[in-house]
């Protein structure tokens, strides 16, 4: 489906029509073979790397979904799709070309115990600052030089970094800059996110970059470039979606205390909403994801397959 390296599985007919999402990249590339200790009903990497449960927890849950419903006589349409690339942003499920009639769709991911759906969550915008200054002897004419990095110092020092108390977020990941120790640096770049619960939120904060951008090369004479690099839209599904409904009667059947999550992180359902789908992130546990000391309860990997498991089975009754 559009050559983009997404794996799409389809089984069963008829209405409801379900998609479920997990992705099958991982944090770290998986060069090193990832070595899993089980103790005590937990999973554990054996230290030396993650354990990539973020989000082979979500595929192995989904995969063994299947493998039950598939003794089933009869079973409604359902799409499986194992996408690409979620961790560096550019989300494989942009390049899905699946048909607009589906009915629901649930993206298993994200560290909270299952039977919490994720409802609300944050999206984002990439950026990349250009600063241009100009380069001169730092000992023989300093006084030449227009010092491209002490614009990036001005411009970080009157930004907000970190999270604010309504879960938004600026961070600078990268600062990049100069060739040479005696050389005033005549260019540098600067990479980050802002991250909201709405549009006009998150490219409010990227105004308010622009203008510590605009106050700086003001005081030092440099020039500056902001490019917008990607967004994510975010994601809102309102409690009184059908949706929702399939969801907590799910984790009824399943046994399984249900709850909506607001989450401070972005995730592939904000874009499949986007696209026009009635969107719920469905929690597969695990914690400390994107660490080696990342771990994940064997329960809450079978309590997830339970939860797909009645999904399929309660949405029957809602068509």
């Amino acid at each position: 489906n559009s050559n983009a390296g997404n794996v799409i599985a389809k089984l069963g007919k008829g209405r409801p029509r379900i998609m479920f999402v997990a992705h099958i990249d991982t944090v770290e590339d998986g060069k090193k073979a990832i070595r899993p200790v089980i103790s005590k009903g937990v999973i554990r990497s054996d230290g030396t790397t993650i354990l990539g449960s973020d989000d082979k927890a979500g595929v192995a849950a989904l995969l063994a979904g299947i493998k039950e419903m598939v003794r089933e006589k009869s079973l409604p349409t359902i799409y499986c799709v194992f996408s690409i690339r979620e961790e560096n942003g550019i989300m494989g499920v942009n390049y899905l070309n699946l048909d607009k009639d589906i009915d629901f769709v649930f993206d298993i991911d994200g560290s909270s115990p299952p039977g919490q759906f994720i409802n609300k969550a944050l999206g984002n915008i990439r950026f990349e600052l250009q600063l241009y200054g100009r380069e001169a002897h730092a000992a023989a004419n300093p006084e030449n030089g227009l010092n491209a990095i002490k614009a990036s110092g001005i411009i970080i020092s009157k930004l907000k970094l970190g999270r604010d108390s309504k879960w938004r977020a600026l961070n600078i990941g990268t600062v990049s800059g100069g060739t040479k120790d005696n050389v005033i640096p005549g260019h540098c770049i600067l990479t980050g996110e802002v991250r909201a619960f709405t549009v006009p939120e998150a490219e409010g904060m990227l105004n308010n970059i622009r203008k510590a951008a605009e106050a700086a090369c003001k005081d030092t004479g440099c020039r500056y470039k902001l490019i917008e690099k990607g967004r994510d839209p975010p994601l809102y599904i309102k409690e009184t979606e059908r949706i929702v409904s399939l969801a907590r009667k799910a984790a009824a059947a399943a046994g399984i205390k249900f709850s909506l999550l607001t989450l401070p992180a972005t995730i592939e359902g904000n874009n499949l909403s986007a696209k026009g789908y009635a969107v719920l992130g469905l929690s597969k546990g695990g914690r400390l994801a994107h660490s080696k000391m990342e771990y994940i309860r064997i329960k809450e990997l079978e309590e997830t397959k339970r939860l797909i498991v009645e999904i399929v089975k309660q949405s029957e009754r809602l068509i």
